[in-house]
């Protein structure tokens, strides 16, 4: 089985770096443990290691959207392709994607705790061939400053369009892996705000 691999159609808002805590600025995401998941590599708990700037697990990908203008005809072809899994072309939402295992972070598809976020095949369906799944689509922020750090509020079950209480938002966590907690876009706790680059 050929799996997914880089795609170079996608508009990427960030390539291949890491997201580290602003609570805890030398905790990075970090999913190097990719046998921790199934035999196809999914549900892969998302941890929170020291930052390493040489280890690729702890790399990733923001895709705001694909570039493809006929994504529908094409997804047949081109499930392999993470773009083709953000359908929003206003670039209003992005998806999290492990430049090493090019698969997306989903809100619940974790291992270990189905409440908590995994890696899992973009598109939300085990081979890779799925469309889009709101689970791994995140209210995206295009004029934030990376480096003063961003919060990253889940699409699925947003009230208000992702702003204001009764949102959900990745989330930092002392045990070690990253959770899913309660947030009000656009102010974010410290747990609530990443550093991407």
């Amino acid at each position: 089985m050929v799996g997914p691999t880089f795609d170079a159609t996608a508009t990427r808002a960030a390539t291949s770096v890491q997201i580290r805590s602003a609570t805890s600025p030398d905790t990075c995401l970090d999913v190097s443990d990719f046998r921790a998941g199934d035999f196809r590599f999914n549900l892969v708990p998302i941890a929170l290691k020291k930052c390493d700037s040489s280890i690729d697990g702890q790399k990733f990908d923001l895709i705001t959207k694909v570039c493809i203008k006929k994504h529908e005809e094409l997804a047949r072809k081109l499930t392999l392709r993470q773009g083709v899994h953000n359908d929003v072309p206003d670039g209003s939402r992005t998806l999290i994607v492990s430049s090493q295992q090019f698969t997306c972070i989903d809100r619940l598809k974790n291992k270990n705790d189905h409440l908590r976020p995994g890696l899992f095949a973009c598109g939300g369906r085990a081979a890779g061939d799925g469309g889009t799944q709101s689970d791994e689509q995140f209210f995206f922020n295009s004029t934030a400053k990376f480096s003063d750090g961003i919060g990253f509020p889940y699409v699925t079950n947003a009230a208000n369009g992702g702003v204001g209480p009764g949102n959900q938002c990745l989330s930092f966590n002392t045990d070690g892996f990253a959770s899913n907690i309660p947030c009000a876009p656009p102010f974010f706790t410290p747990e609530q705000i990443w550093i991407v680059g």
